[in-house]
């Protein structure tokens, strides 16, 4: 059996408290990692890859690329 974790991060389905979630979320998952890499470089290295996405305007560059 395939086990699925669906979010709906923009609210789209349902009203979710995202100014609470999202530190939350980042915190937990921070954690969850913190054995494979310290989540003072982790966190800030996945906010920065996030930022890279969002301002990528060339659609001719996968978000791996960017």
């Amino acid at each position: 059996m395939t086990l699925s974790l669906l979010l709906d991060l923009d609210d789209t389905l349902l009203e979710s408290n995202l100014g609470a979630f999202i530190p939350a979320y980042f915190r937990a998952l921070g954690e969850h990692l913190s054995s494979r890499v310290s989540p003072q470089v982790m966190l800030p290295a996945l906010l920065a890859g996030m930022q890279a996405m969002l301002e990528n305007q060339d659609p001719g560059r996968s978000l791996q690329d960017v």
